[in-house]
């Protein structure tokens, strides 16, 4: 068994594999304050629930944006399995051509996206990734990593929201029934969901223009359902791409 673990600022979203199968999957919030040894503890109280041996784990593999936690984070599993994971970063094999100005600079959790969605999607792809920031991500038909898109993500839009404005509370971000809002609530949830889906379909038709041709649209991401949803344009949701990618690139790297 292997560990895929994805560190992005709202969330570690951690993975656990039998060759290519996810066996069971669970979400924590990050938290830069924690030690590895407090990761360490609710990675072993998680496996105890769920009754699996963490015996078993021979290997991990770590995609992470945030700098400051991704030692914390191999030290974590370190502590609680004894393995020491593997990074993904400049150097690691992924299989993907990156053909951007400054590939070191593209984010360690787009490159597994993109590995996740050559091995099940047809080219041109696109790949929609939604969480704290919107991602979109372009591979050409000759698995070239040609660039993207990066937005503000809907917990970013609210935050805004809040800080800049006088009288508006949290609300949760959930599609209303209706465009338009009859209270606060409906309206500034109807603006960030809503607002982002037309955004999207908005630069899809754009991207498809840019590149000539058709298109595979895939989403990924903690908010993507909610807000594919309410797209209109023809988006496959695709929950475990990224961890897909990531358990691949280790296996390309390590067991081949």
């Amino acid at each position: 068994m292997r560990l895929a673990i994805d560190i992005g600022n709202t969330n570690i979203v951690v993975g656990a594999f039998r060759k290519k199968e996810l066996i069971f999957n669970f979400r924590l919030s990050t938290d830069k304050n924690k030690t590895e040894y407090e990761y360490a503890v609710i990675f072993n109280t998680i496996f105890h629930t769920k009754n699996i041996d963490k015996n078993e784990i021979n290997g991990a593999i770590i995609s992470s944006v945030v700098p400051v936690l991704t030692k914390t984070i191999e030290k974590a599993v370190d502590i609680f399995c004894g393995i020491t994971p593997l990074i993904l970063s400049a150097g690691i094999k992924t299989g993907i051509d990156i053909r951007t100005e400054n590939p070191n600079q593209t984010g360690a959790d787009r490159i597994a996206d993109s590995v996740g969605g050559l091995m099940k999607y047809n080219l041109p792809l696109l790949i929609i990734d939604i969480g704290t920031a919107v991602t979109l991500s372009v591979i050409n038909e000759k698995r070239q990593f040609v660039g993207g898109i990066i937005a503000a993500g809907p917990r970013l839009e609210l935050s805004a929201l809040k800080k800049g404005t006088a009288q508006l509370t949290e609300v949760g971000l959930h599609p209303p029934d209706k465009v338009i809002g009859r209270n606060t609530h409906n309206a500034v949830s109807s603006g960030i969901i809503y607002g982002i889906a037309s955004m999207l379909d908005s630069l899809i038709f754009k991207i498809k223009e840019e590149i000539g041709s058709q298109l595979t649209v895939v989403a990924t991401g903690g908010m993507s359902f909610e807000i594919i949803s309410c797209c209109k344009s023809e988006i496959i949701y695709d929950e475990f791409l990224l961890l897909n990618g990531l358990n691949h690139i280790y296996e390309i790297n390590v067991c081949l």
